[in-house]
């Protein structure tokens, strides 16, 4: 999945991207996030948000 969503809040992006992306016979278990860009405080903003939502 790829997809671009300047204007949503990070923790509905992360929300929507962990939990709503199965679909039929898809059970995705394994994720890839990519952040393009670097700084310390965004991600560990990322991984934070992303522990939260894979609980």
């Amino acid at each position: 999945m790829t997809t671009w969503l300047t204007d949503d809040p990070e923790e509905e992006v992360v929300y929507w991207a962990f939990n709503l992306t199965n679909f039929d016979e898809h059970n995705f278990r394994k994720y890839l996030v990519v952040m393009i860009g670097h700084d310390d405080s965004s991600q560990r903003r990322l991984e934070d948000l992303i522990a939260a939502v894979s609980r």
